[in-house]
């Protein structure tokens, strides 16, 4: 029988369906020396498919990309912009030239992952929210509901024929979100979606007009609302303003953002002489940035814009006056020079010009009450 103190490593937040994830507990358990050390144990081990007490990068791509998505990255594969950040995770554990990675290693990369998400989490927490199909059949029933559905068909009749493919009944589809009690559309939802179309009897290579359309939009929305009561899908959803104000607490905390910024130096390949080439500066701002509340380069593309404005005071001098730049060559102290002026930057530009994400998907339940549950 588990006892409580490995139910608490093991739920972390102990949540039910509905509620908010707000980091609060990932961090409890982190800065528990005794509850973390185990639970390092035991991922650690699941990790350890060859019982030699060190893992291989092969052994490590499971954790790597569950942080990735905990990050918010897209599968490894999908994007050139965010795969070199999955290789720059591995980096972190690997620390440059190794070949594989101690439990000691493991845990001083995994604790400062974990504090990253936990922070993040109390700035913006996770609302968890169980979709049962009756807020989408009450808007189905609202006026609203037939609005957007014309807006839709106009914005697809294209050639003002009067007539369009049912087909595009999706892009109206698109443009529902839980505030209508919908899932997001997307893979996680096409099966509520596809049945829902079917059972409504939708030829998607039918032409419609205008009239029939808003009807089957509707009767696919109640279809859809029953299908969910038969089995709700549990959505996670977040709001996250970026504004600066989190980056302005980082970088004011001189003692705490200097021992960050030491831990990502720690995970950068070095030359011979001790620095990091120019072109890696990106993976150690990568590292830094959840602490100081912002998203890596790819992982949210209104906020790419912003970063690499930033990112190029370096090419535009920034502090290359230092007495040891060298064009292609950072070494420690200019690391840290940089990455405050380039925090600093977008401190500002984020200060004067706000930007608000929202974004939903759709999670297992186990997900749902375990946001630390990464891998």
């Amino acid at each position: 029988m588990a006892t409580q103190q490995q139910q608490r490593e093991d739920e972390i937040v102990g949540m039910g369906n509905d509620g908010v994830v707000d980091g609060s507990s990932i961090k409890a358990l982190v800065e528990d020396k005794t509850a973390f050390a185990r639970f390092v144990d035991g991922k650690f081990s699941a990790l350890d498919a060859s019982h030699t007490g060190d893992l291989t990068p092969q052994e490590l791509k499971p954790a790597v990309l569950g942080i990735g998505g905990a990050l918010g990255l897209p599968p490894q594969g999908s994007s050139p912009d965010t795969d070199p950040i999955y290789d720059q995770v591995m980096e972190s554990f690997l620390d440059g030239r190794a070949k594989k990675v101690s439990k000691e290693k493991f845990a001083v990369v995994l604790r400062e992952i974990l504090l990253g998400l936990a922070d993040g989490l109390e700035r913006e927490p996770i609302n968890i929210m169980s979709l049962d199909g009756s807020k989408l059949r009450e808007y189905a029933r609202h006026p609203d509901a037939e609005i957007s559905a014309v807006n839709a068909f106009v914005e697809n009749d294209l050639e003002s024929t009067g007539k369009v493919k049912a087909s595009v009944l999706r892009d109206a589809l698109k443009r529902l979100s839980v505030d209508h009690g919908a899932p997001p559309y997307g893979e996680a939802s096409l099966p509520v979606v596809d049945a829902a179309l079917s059972r409504s009897g939708v030829n998607e290579d039918a032409l419609i007009d205008q009239n029939e359309y808003v009807a089957l939009f509707k009767k696919v929305l109640l279809e859809m609302s029953t299908i969910m009561s038969e089995k709700p899908l549990t959505v996670a959803h977040v709001r996250k303003k970026f504004d600066g104000q989190s980056v302005k607490a980082f970088l004011s905390d001189k003692k705490a953002s200097k021992k960050v910024i030491s831990e990502a130096w720690k995970t950068l390949p070095k030359e011979k002489n001790g620095s990091i080439k120019k072109d890696d500066f990106i993976f150690g701002l990568d590292f830094v940035s959840p602490r100081a509340g912002l998203p890596p380069l790819g992982a949210i593309e209104e906020m790419d814009s912003e970063i690499i404005g930033a990112l190029k005071m370096m090419d535009n001098g920034g502090a290359a006056s230092h007495k040891n730049h060298h064009e292609n060559l950072i070494d420690r102290e200019m690391f840290e020079q940089y990455l405050r002026q380039v925090l600093g930057s977008m401190m500002l530009q984020l200060e004067g010009k706000p930007i608000v994400i929202q974004s939903s998907a759709i999670v297992s339940g186990a997900q749902a009450g375990n946001p630390a549950a990464i891998f």
